[in-house]
């Protein structure tokens, strides 16, 4: 008896301990939970609990766990101490604003997730004119202090209000992840800034900025972050004074929707020692999909290396539509798919040291040069160079539709460029040589500068301004003065090369909207001859003359149309490269449905063809070298 009564005694005690034990493990496995209201006066818990400090409306969290906030305060703030990890803040239509300190403050190698429900708003008011004397001061609404981590989600609304200087900012080697929520910033200064990582999943960012939108970009002395920022997704919305969206290292865009406009637009006013760029990286920019429209008045796209694989883009850019100070990369090598992207305004469309093209489709309309081999140095050891392997590609250009400061190459894919309506400029313009291997292409230009291939067939229409022929053609040819020469007298009359353009005093032209240059602003070179002045042809002293809307099209002598376009300004050469073309037939050009001119396909001889010569010779002596360059590293 004794027994059994023991057991009944100390059974119940037993499993009351053992329940008490399994609860506190649970608690201690999920970490704490409660709920929170701000008033201007108070704190409020909704209950008794643990890993949190209340000191009037500042409330503390030092301990994992789950912490509810609603309410509405004047001034307060909610701290995560240093090294405590596994905090989620659930923003429960919570507003918070202070003027002493950051709304929320994630202290050293903390880890904390908000999860917005609801719209919140947190607003910083910090006085920005303390932030040197300050030991205090923040300067952000969010606050991720070095080495901790924020995550940024849920289903609701977020409203970060930067008033004194920063919506969100991160210190050396923080991380910030966004998904899932509509986050809407506005900042004095950077909108979203992190020195060591950001990173987009999903989600609608909204971003207004009087400096950068959203970047990450360390100290020089920081040796701690990373400096990057990946985007995989999400609708994003950038309006920034300075640059859209940076990666110090790297930007990488794998998904998403984009609307970025910086520096006022393209139409604005850059401001000296200013940077106002799209999407922006001082190492490697990759965008491997994604929708963007871009309107800034500095570069669009601008980084040391810029590939682009897929996505489309529409660009207006007061500077560069895409400038790579060393390489740019456009498409993917024997591939069918790549991006599709339209420059509608620019100074110079594509800018790069090597610029490649491999896929997709492009139409530029630059007022100075559409595509430019080239960057700020010039460094002549550099090996510059325009390599079109395929897609389809479109200039419209002001300057030389393309130009390289080394050699440009045929491999594949379809080219349609239109050079300056001036003979300062050209449609193709090479200081190497100009490989033709393959693809199909159509230059149409004037005559002062014209270059054909140095290698390959090809067939040239057009007088020559500086004399000449190579054309073929069954027109006598004219001289720089006008007066004709016989056909077959291909060699250019002495002194008819003239001198450099005139300089622009480092001013660049307005960009027109619709590419065309007929201002005499730029330098035109009148003293080239072919009948050209200010944009306009003379048609005494060309063969044919091509305008704006006119008809173009390239018959083979059994009448098959090989190619058609649509003449953009006034031109006198058109230049024809495509795989079927066979040297010594005759080819004929048609203009608005009538016979203009007709000419006999050359191979070329494998050395730089002359400013038009056509035959293979040198470029002649004293002739302008490029300098175009119009890099702007910032």
């Amino acid at each position: 008896m004794t027994i059994t009564f023991f057991k009944n005694r100390i059974l119940p005690i037993l499993a009351g301990t053992l329940l008490a034990i399994l609860l506190s493990a649970c608690v201690s496995a999920s970490g704490n939970s409660n709920a929170f209201t701000f008033s201007d006066d108070a704190v409020t818990a909704a209950a008794e609990g643990a890993g949190y400090t209340i000191d009037g409306t500042n409330l503390t969290i030092n301990a994992a766990g789950t912490y509810t906030l609603s309410g509405s305060c004047a001034e307060g703030s909610v701290t995560v101490k240093k090294e405590v990890t596994g905090v989620t803040l659930v923003l429960d239509s919570l507003t918070l604003t202070s003027s002493t300190t950051a709304p929320i403050l994630c202290n050293q190698s903390s880890s904390v997730t908000i999860e917005a429900q609801g719209e919140s708003t947190l607003t910083n008011t910090e006085d920005a004119s303390t932030e040197a004397s300050s030991t205090s001061f923040e300067g952000a609404a969010i606050k991720v202090k070095s080495g901790a981590s924020l995550n940024l989600t849920g289903n609701g609304i977020l409203n970060v209000e930067g008033t004194c200087k920063n919506g969100v900012k991160g210190g050396a080697g923080a991380s910030v992840t966004i998904s899932d929520l509509t986050l809407t910033i506005n900042a004095a200064d950077n909108a979203l800034s992190c020195d060591g990582s950001v990173a987009v999943d999903s989600g609608v960012l909204i971003l207004t900025a009087g400096n950068d939108g959203l970047k990450s970009d360390p100290d020089v002395d920081d040796t701690e972050s990373d400096g990057t920022v990946t985007i995989n997704g999400g609708t994003v919305t950038i309006t920034a004074s300075g640059d859209g969206i940076q990666g110090a290292s790297a930007l990488t865009i794998n998904d998403g929707a984009f609307t970025v406009t910086t520096g006022g637009g393209c139409q604005a006013v850059l401001a000296e020692d200013a940077s106002a760029k799209g999407l922006k990286s001082g190492g490697m920019l990759t965008v491997n999909g994604g929708s963007f429209i871009l309107d800034s008045v500095d570069d669009a796209l601008h980084a040391v290396n810029v590939t682009l694989a897929a996505g489309t883009y529409t660009i207006s850019s007061g500077d560069d539509g895409i400038h790579a100070d060393e390489v740019l990369t456009l498409g993917v090598q024997d591939s069918e798919n790549g991006p599709d992207i339209t420059v509608a305004a620019s100074y110079e469309g594509f800018e790069g040291a090597a610029i490649a093209l491999y896929s997709g489709s492009g139409s530029i309309i630059a007022s100075d040069d559409g595509i430019n081999a080239a960057n700020g140095d010039l460094d002549r050891s550099y090996g510059f160079s325009l390599d079109i392997h395929g897609g389809n590609w479109y200039v419209n250009a002001g300057g030389d539709a393309l130009d390289s400061n080394g050699d440009i190459n045929f491999y594949g894919g379809v080219t349609e460029f239109y050079g300056s309506a001036n003979n300062g400029d050209s449609a193709q313009d090479y200081d190497g040589s100009c490989v033709y291997q393959g693809g199909t292409f159509l230059a149409v230009g004037t005559t002062g500068m014209a270059q054909m291939p140095s290698t390959g067939t090809y067939v040239a229409f057009g007088s020559i301004g500086m004399g000449g022929g190579g054309m073929g053609g069954q027109r006598p040819q004219h001289t720089a003065d006008g007066t004709q020469q016989p056909a077959d007298d291909m060699e250019p009359p002495d002194g008819s090369q003239g001198g450099a353009a005139p300089a622009m005093n480092g001013q660049k032209p307005a960009p027109p909207t619709d590419g065309t240059d007929d201002s005499t602003t730029r330098g035109q070179r009148d003293d080239l001859g072919g009948g050209m002045m200010n944009g306009t042809v003379d048609a005494d002293t060309s063969e044919f003359v091509i305008a704006k809307g006119s008809e173009i099209v390239i018959k083979d002598s059994s009448g098959n149309v090989l190619y058609s376009a649509t003449g953009v300004k006034a031109a006198n050469s058109v230049i024809f490269g495509a795989e079927t073309l066979t040297e010594g037939e005759t080819y004929t050009l048609y203009i608005d449905g009538e016979e203009a001119v007709a000419a006999i396909a050359k191979t070329g001889t494998g050395t730089e063809q002359g400013f038009a010569a056509g035959v293979g010779g040198q470029r002649p002596a004293g002739a302008a070298e490029s300098t175009e360059a119009q890099s702007s590293a910032a």
